[in-house]
């Protein structure tokens, strides 16, 4: 470790490594705008400037994202010339900036202008023509404000550096500099989001949340839920409606990112096909589904599956891989309390999983908590049976009725498991979230909650226990799905410890990613209103002292 003076504070850092991100760490924060540390280190917006002691005694200014920490390095950041150099740094790129902070979509997160606030000069930086809006298309979710452009570079290198794919470059020079795409390209990497949570200056724009101020928003700490990768996320809603998800550092899950799959994959939340209502479809056929309350939905499915266990056939249970650990638990321990031998978990991979070059991994598996379920099943000593031995078991006549948990749009049941589930139509009960022909097909249909309704747990491909957060009520109608099974549980007088013990898995102590931007230090100091609409406090303006 090196020992360095940074203000007159001695602070022990890493020798060699970068001065900006260790001062970060022990705490400090020094403004920057082009520097992020899953990429390279350009230098360009002079923001992050600092004095330091130079071997003659001297002051000497440079800049902290490029400079590398050795033993007895003296920092200095409150003086003058460094208040000047970030006044200077910061005109610059006003001068020519639009002057459109109240329709801006980044307003209210938008880091050029919390610095300007903190570190600017007196100004205003005005000429007679700052320049007008001119939106353009960069590819299927992202546009481009080339007036607003820092020419920061963030996007160019995460294009270049993160999914290699090379889409965006800095075309020509002067004032006519721009981001760009090649001549008959666009960007169309499945990270593309990610560009527009890098930029610092509202240049990229997310074309599904346009001028939605980020102000309004709230913020709540959860998981995606599109794959098995589990990537930290936080929704952010207003009122009780989810408006986008983005993503939160986890250095061992996702780091800084998340794909655009997960990012716009949330809309079947607030569909119209919701299921709002249970529903029991008469045993004659052509009638139409009959809305119900839940004490006869519960008592339909008692009937009908006592019914079926009287006459000594089998109920089937298959779990969707969307369920936390505390339903699959739940669940479990009720299908144990049918002496169910057949108990299946509906697995969801469409593709091979999608690698990029900086590690982060796109999985094919759909199912988000399948690592969770089977951990799950093992703990209650219950093997789980492959859809294939599922199918084959309907198709035979072995299973006289079914319990069948949906999910989100990523995990439906394919027409091999629709056409087996057909031989048991008129004893089949569903726990899903859309109408479709899975609860067409069923006897009696339970409205469940989608993930941004409900709290749990889920474990991901890697084995990493992380919390699912409840961003906004359930829909009018609609349950937990937890305390579906519980109403359950009740109705087939099913061990009450049942309940407790799946309630436990959510006191047990996860250590979840720090919420919003990508480094934990900003946060704690609540300075970035970026990815923190619960910040505490804004830093006030520089008091600079020049003191040798």
């Amino acid at each position: 470790m090196a020992r360095i003076t940074w203000d007159g504070r001695a602070l022990e850092i890493e020798d060699g490594a970068n001065l900006l991100m260790g001062a970060l760490e022990a705490d400090i924060f020094v403004p920057h705008l082009c520097f992020h540390p899953a990429l390279t280190t350009p230098a360009l917006c002079r923001l992050c400037a600092i004095e330091v002691r130079d071997d003659d005694g001297g002051w000497r200014l440079t800049t902290a994202c490029d400079a590398q920490v050795h033993d007895s390095m003296e920092v200095r950041t409150e003086s003058e010339a460094v208040s000047q150099a970030r006044a200077a740094a910061l005109e610059f790129q006003l001068v020519r900036h639009p002057l459109e902070c109240p329709s801006c979509d980044k307003s209210g997160e938008c880091e050029l202008q919390e610095f300007s606030f903190a570190y600017g000069g007196e100004g205003p930086y005005m000429l007679p023509e700052k320049g007008a809006s001119e939106i353009r298309d960069l590819g299927d979710h992202v546009a481009i404000d080339p007036n607003k452009c820092i020419h920061c570079t963030r996007c160019v290198r995460f294009c270049a550096e993160v999914t290699g794919t090379e889409e965006l470059s800095m075309f020509d020079r002067g004032d006519r500099l721009e981001v760009a795409t090649f001549p008959g390209s666009k960007m169309d990497n499945r990270l593309s989001g990610n560009t527009v949570d890098l930029c610092p200056a509202g240049a990229l724009i997310d074309k599904r949340f346009r001028l939605q101020p980020a102000w309004r928003l709230r913020g709540v700490d959860s998981i995606c839920t599109g794959c098995s990768s589990g990537c930290n996320i936080r929704i952010d809603v207003a009122g009780d409606q989810v408006q986008r998800l983005k993503p939160r550092v986890n250095m061992d899950v996702n780091e800084y990112w998340m794909c655009d799959d997960g990012r716009h994959g949330w809309h079947y939340v607030h569909s119209s096909e919701r299921l709002t209502h249970p529903l029991i479809q008469p045993a004659a056929d052509g009638v139409a589904d009959v809305a119900a309350s839940w004490d006869d939905a519960c008592e339909a499915i008692h009937l009908a599956f006592t019914a079926t266990r009287s006459q000594g056939q089998q109920i089937g249970v298959i779990l969707g891989g969307q369920m936390t650990n505390e339903e699959a638990h739940l669940l479990i321990r009720l299908a144990q309390g049918w002496d169910s031998e057949w108990i299946s978990l509906r697995k969801s991979a469409t593709e091979e999983d999608t690698i990029y070059p900086s590690g982060f991994t796109i999985r094919g598996d759909r199912a988000a908590n399948s690592h969770g379920i089977e951990g799950v099943a093992a703990e209650l000593g219950q093997s789980l049976l492959g859809m294939d031995q599922m199918v084959e078991a309907l198709h035979e006549g072995l299973i006289g009725a079914a319990f069948v948990v949906g999910g989100g749009p990523g995990v439906r049941p394919d027409d091999i498991e629709l056409g087996a589930l057909s031989a048991v139509a008129d004893n089949l009960v569903v726990l899903d979230i859309l109408q479709d022909e899975l609860a067409a097909l069923a006897r009696v249909v339970l409205p469940g909650c989608s993930f941004a309704e409900k709290a749990g747990t889920m474990t991901n491909a890697d084995g990493h226990l992380q919390r699912l957060g409840k961003a906004i009520e359930p829909a009018p109608g609609c349950l937990d799905d937890i305390e579906i099974l519980k109403r359950l549980a009740v109705r087939f007088e099913v061990l009450s410890s049942v309940v407790g013990e799946a309630e436990a898995v959510l006191d047990q102590g996860i250590v979840q990613a720090y919420g919003g931007g990508w480094s934990t230090a900003l946060q704690r100091r609540g300075f970035l209103a970026v990815d923190d609409h619960n910040k505490r406090d804004r830093l006030s303006r520089q008091q600079p002292t020049d003191t040798d």
